[in-house]
């Protein structure tokens, strides 16, 4: 919050049948390759309350599937 880290929510843990498809749907929405499973970022544009937000994607291959990390941006303080 204002430029410092902080947890909003650790582990998050979706059932397994959920996982995939909603990576596949960050994916789409930042316009990343649905078939690629390297590192991918990328960028989501979402409007709130009338102020303008980035959603930067972050997909990362592990082990046991793809995890992703979502940083929101406010745009009016860049």
């Amino acid at each position: 919050i204002d430029g410092v880290l902080s947890d909003a929510a650790t582990e998050i843990a979706l059932p397994k049948r959920l996982q995939q498809p909603m990576i596949d749907r960050f994916k789409t929405m930042a316009q990343l390759s649905l078939s690629e499973h390297t590192v991918q970022d990328g960028r989501i544009p979402v409007r709130h309350d009338g102020q303008d937000f980035d959603l930067r994607v972050c997909i990362v291959p592990t082990l046991y599937g793809e995890r992703i990390a979502v940083r929101v941006l406010s745009r009016s303080h860049v």
